[in-house]
């Protein structure tokens, strides 16, 4: 729902172009219901926290150019695209840990990661409107999701903290970057009047859009606690399947039979990753546990 809705705030046809105010938005938004759910006892209340905060804020930049550049990409290319794109941050992230922390790639990673990174180059070249600015800002997107994952690994202080507790100083840090970075481009005198200008439907998912992303953690946070973490994986996976079909039917992309041919090999490839990854941590620990699962959620939330 979140990437559905935020292709129509971000689209070039919603003539709306405030990508950092909209951004700045849903992070004060994520505050404000945290601060609300704590008066009202629906979550724990969460106190500011200075040395966390500063723990966070490296962190949290590249957090905000991850979904700075996302906005872009959805900006410029159709959700099957982009949704079948972001295999490619999945196969960097594996390379990467592989390099610096030495994880193993089997035979079976290997060839879905292989196929992940086809099914994304199929899925461009059979997009009519795909062009060098949507490659641009959709590389730029797994490179800034490469270093936001890079960046989460090697915290080790905030691990102690609650998930709530991350989540609202990491909204706090978000929330200041955007709003300096939209003051700079010059949106904010002009945002509320255009946002008013808009239609109903645009108003009501830019409203939505604020209460998503916070349901996602929460929603996440409960699904790992009461399931596997091949459960919650197979899942994550599967769900970019409607995600493509729906950003397709509702959005109308480009995409012809080879665009569309790229596109279920990739998401087929995605779901065979998984099935992998989970069986060669089975192989060594058994199912993944919950706080393994949470980890993985905080590192790979944009995939």
């Amino acid at each position: 729902m979140l990437s559905l809705t935020n292709k129509l705030l971000f689209s070039t046809g919603s003539n709306f172009d405030y990508p950092l105010s909209v951004l700045a938005s849903q992070s004060a938004g994520t505050l404000v219901l945290l601060r609300f759910g704590g008066m009202v006892g629906l979550c724990t209340p969460v106190p500011l926290n200075v040395p966390l905060l500063r723990q966070l804020a490296p962190i949290t930049f590249l957090f905000a150019a991850m979904l700075w550049t996302s906005s872009r990409a959805l900006h410029y290319c159709s959700v099957p695209v982009v949704t079948v794109f972001k295999n490619l941050s999945v196969v960097c992230v594996c390379a990467y840990e592989h390099l610096v922390y030495a994880e193993p790639i089997s035979y079976g990673l290997l060839a879905a990661l292989v196929c992940m990174l086809a099914g994304s180059v199929i899925a461009a070249v059979g997009d009519l409107d795909f062009n060098m600015v949507s490659l641009r800002w959709l590389l730029l997107n797994v490179l800034c999701t490469v270093f936001h994952v890079a960046a989460i690994r090697a915290l080790t202080g905030a691990k102690r903290a609650s998930y709530a507790s991350k989540t609202f100083h990491n909204q706090l840090v978000a929330l200041g970057i955007f709003v300096a970075a939209a003051w700079a481009q010059g949106e904010l005198p002009t945002f509320g009047r255009r946002l008013a200008a808009q239609s109903r439907t645009f108003q009501a998912a830019f409203l939505l859009s604020n209460v998503l992303g916070l349901l996602i953690n929460f929603a996440s946070f409960w699904c790992i606690s009461v399931t596997s973490g091949t459960t919650y994986s197979f899942v994550g996976a599967s769900n970019k399947i409607p995600t493509a079909l729906l950003g397709h039917l509702l959005y109308s992309s480009g995409l012809t039979p080879l665009g569309w041919a790229g596109i279920a090999f990739g998401l087929v490839a995605a779901m065979f990753y998984t099935i992998a990854k989970q069986g060669s941590k089975g192989r060594t620990r058994g199912h993944a546990s919950a706080p393994a699962a949470a980890e993985r959620l905080a590192r790979g939330r944009a995939t």
